[in-house]
């Protein structure tokens, strides 16, 4: 009699668990809305991209020769940003040369930049 009940309990709380709503998945594609991309093969390039999540990407790079040894390096700028779940955008303008990488983080709207992103 005991096993009878039990096995009614566990078929209603079965059939309670697969009737619950399954939760529904963001089908939402994202896509690309700007793309530029542009390399000279001796180390210059320039490239950007802007897709519709509010993601962006930015940076540029060029060759030089640092130094009395006549070292040579390249020295990149870029930025990128991204929207949270939070609904903040958060953004990183950097540079990276010699001197090492050099991030600037923030949230909010970006400040402006000083390098082409046609």
């Amino acid at each position: 009699m005991v096993y009878v009940t039990y096995f009614y309990l566990l078929i209603t709380v079965l059939g309670v668990v697969t009737s619950a709503p399954t939760p529904q998945l963001n089908n939402d594609e994202t896509s690309v809305l700007r793309y530029f991309n542009e390399n000279n093969g001796s180390g210059q390039y320039n490239y950007l991209y802007q897709l519709s999540n509010g993601e962006t990407r930015a940076e540029n790079g060029y060759p030089k020769v640092v130094g009395e040894a006549q070292i040579p390096v390249i020295s990149i700028s870029g930025k990128y940003s991204y929207v949270g779940t939070d609904g903040v955008t958060y953004w990183v303008h950097y540079t990276a040369d010699e001197n090492g990488y050099n991030p600037v983080v923030g949230t909010g709207p970006e400040p402006a930049n000083n390098f082409n992103t046609n």
